[in-house]
């Protein structure tokens, strides 16, 4: 319909002729004119909402087609793919802050970085054009810029290991799986350590970890298999702890590392734990978050009913707004900031724009999720009696008691308790006392 209709206004400057560009950019510059006329005005443009979606929606492809013609050497200036991207011109305010970052810094991952701080193109511009009547159309710029994005952080994030905090480490397990970690090395001499992430969890539950001990210490942080950037298993039956460990073996002889100091969240606590009954040798010290041999119905239920159901979002906002919705519980003191940036730890963008979660949900099948003591895993605990321990609990958890952790601090001579106020399952280890007792813990061991 807007096609047969006669020019309101010259092309953009800079912009090639079109049929559709001089509608669209007269439309978004007399919006704020319209805010201040009566609603009878708008009928002066000739457009309706079904009509501008129409359009939208021909831009949505033509953005599609520009972004798979798009070189590795053009990523090199985020901006002008920014510009390319953007021709409904919604976010000139967004991209100018872009381009003063870029300056300073020059890279594109840091300015994914402003998007996602800004709003994610979502948060502040939904409020802002909420005012102009264009909430409705603001789905299809969103994942038209989201696809673009993905592609540029992905190009960032390679760039960024290859630069180097870390390194990008596979192996290979013993049934032929391809197994990846992060790398962040060190000739400090002191014991290494090894992070194991949690059951739904990856490895970027650890990456702050990384940054804080850069040099300082070897940091190794591993994808579980069927998570992040590790493979999926062909047999869902080996998404079980004791496959896990054999795993880990595995990479600490792939990186040379003879003993290390553990860390692990939840279900990667239970590999330390069942690692030291394996093969106590190789474990100089433990940090067991939020986990013990002894685990609460309430939480394991609400485990159960979440693990492994599919859920995919259109953009980072939505991914956070629903975590918050389902986990205040757990962290009471999350701004949706907070939520948008654990939902990019959780989550990742596909190939295609979609926000979805980063494990294979055939990890469900072998869950078990009965609660009560496990005699397996109080006897490895056994084995850790003189193993330097930091039993860590979310002091609202409901999968780790308060009584579940005492009994385990009776049974080990080297362990400190240490709980971590208003928060549920699982300290992010972010927190002030996380850090102040992964130090103290560190210092204990070497």
């Amino acid at each position: 319909p807007l096609e047969g209709q006669p020019a309101i206004a010259g092309p953009a400057p800079g912009s090639r002729p079109g049929a559709l560009r001089p509608e669209i950019h007269q439309t978004i510059l007399m919006v704020p004119q319209l805010r201040k006329q009566k609603a009878p005005a708008v009928t002066n443009l000739g457009i309706i909402g079904a009509e501008l979606v129409a359009v939208i929606a021909k831009r949505e492809r033509r953005i599609e087609i520009v972004g798979q013609r798009l070189e590795l050497a053009e990523m090199g200036n985020p901006l002008f793919v920014a510009k390319r991207m953007q021709p409904h011109a919604l976010v000139p305010s967004v991209i100018s802050e872009a381009e003063n970052m870029l300056g300073k810094i020059g890279c594109c991952h840091r300015i994914a970085d402003l998007l996602s701080q800004t709003g994610d193109l979502d948060i502040g511009l939904i409020d802002a054009l909420a005012g102009f009547g264009l909430r409705f159309i603001w789905h299809f710029p969103t994942v038209a810029a989201n696809r673009s994005r993905s592609k540029c952080e992905h190009k960032a994030r390679r760039r960024m290991s290859e630069e180097k905090s870390y390194q990008d480490i596979y192996w290979e397990s013993d049934d032929g799986l391809k197994l990846h970690a992060w790398d962040y090395p060190s000739d400090s001499g002191k014991t290494p350590v090894i992070c194991i992430p949690g059951l739904t969890r990856n490895a970027r539950d650890f990456r702050h970890l990384g940054t804080l001990f850069n040099g300082e210490r070897r940091i190794v942080i591993a994808d579980l298999r069927g998570r992040g950037d590790s493979e999926y298993a062909k047999d869902s039956s080996t998404y079980n702890p004791k496959q896990y460990v054999s795993d880990i073996i595995m990479l600490m002889e792939e990186l040379e590392i003879p003993r290390a100091i553990f860390f692990g969240t939840s279900l990667g606590g239970v590999v330390t734990m069942l690692m030291a009954k394996i093969d106590l040798a190789r474990v100089a010290g433990a940090l067991l978050n939020d986990i013990g041999p002894e685990l609460d119905q309430r939480g394991l239920d609400r485990i159960a009913a979440n693990v492994g159901q599919g859920r995919s979002f259109d953009t980072w906002a939505h991914a956070g707004r629903d975590l918050a919705e389902n986990n205040s519980d757990i962290f009471p003191d999350f701004t949706l900031k907070d939520w948008i940036a654990f939902a990019k730890k959780l989550y990742r963008m596909n190939s295609s724009g979609r926000i979805k979660l980063d494990y294979d949900m055939k990890i469900a099948e072998p869950f078990d999720g009965k609660g009560g003591g496990s005699g397996a895993l109080w006897n490895a605990l056994e084995n850790m009696r003189e193993v330097p321990t930091l039993i860590l609990r979310g002091e609202l958890s409901d999968l780790f008691s308060e009584q579940t952790a005492q009994k385990m601090l009776e049974k080990l001579d080297k362990a400190a308790l240490v709980t971590v106020p208003r928060v549920g399952h699982a300290p992010t280890l972010e927190e002030p006392a996380s850090l102040d007792a992964i130090n103290q813990l560190l210092q204990r061991v070497d």
